[in-house]
C-alpha cells in the first residue's frame, strides 16, 4: 500500500484517503478544465479525474484492482479529445502503480 500511495503523491494526486487495503484520490480541476478547454495545455494538465485502488491477496501474491472515472463533470457537448486525454492520464497511473507495485513485491 506504501508503493500505491507514494505512486499518488509523487504524481500529485489529491484528497487522497485510506481504508483499509482501499484508497480513493482524485487529480485535476474542474474549473481550470473548463476555463482553459480540453485544446490548450493548462486545461489538459488539470484534466480532473477520479480513482479507486485496492489490493487483496492471493495466493500467487497481491493483487492490485483500479478503477479511473473522468470528473469533469457535465457537457452539452462531448469531444472526441476528452476520450483520449482519459485514455492517456489512466494509462499513465495504471504504468506508475504496475512499476511501483513490481519494484516492491519484486515481480
Amino acid at each position: 500500500m506504501d508503493a500505491v500511495l507514494g505512486t499518488l503523491a509523487a504524481l500529485n494526486w489529491k484528497d487522497v484517503t485510506r481504508q483499509d487495503w482501499t484508497v480513493h484520490a482524485r487529480t485535476g480541476s474542474r474549473l481550470a478544465f473548463r476555463l482553459w478547454g480540453a485544446y490548450l495545455a493548462p486545461g489538459r494538465k488539470q484534466f480532473p479525474l477520479r480513482t479507486t485502488i485496492s489490493i487483496a491477496s492471493s495466493p500467487p501474491g497481491p493483487v492490485v484492482t483500479m478503477s479511473v472515472a473522468s470528473d469533469e463533470g457535465w457537457y452539452a457537448v462531448k469531444l472526441p479529445i476528452v476520450d483520449r486525454l482519459f485514455a492517456e492520464a489512466a494509462a499513465a497511473l495504471q504504468t506508475a502503480l504496475e512499476n511501483a507495485t513490481t519494484r516492491t513485491t519484486g515481480q
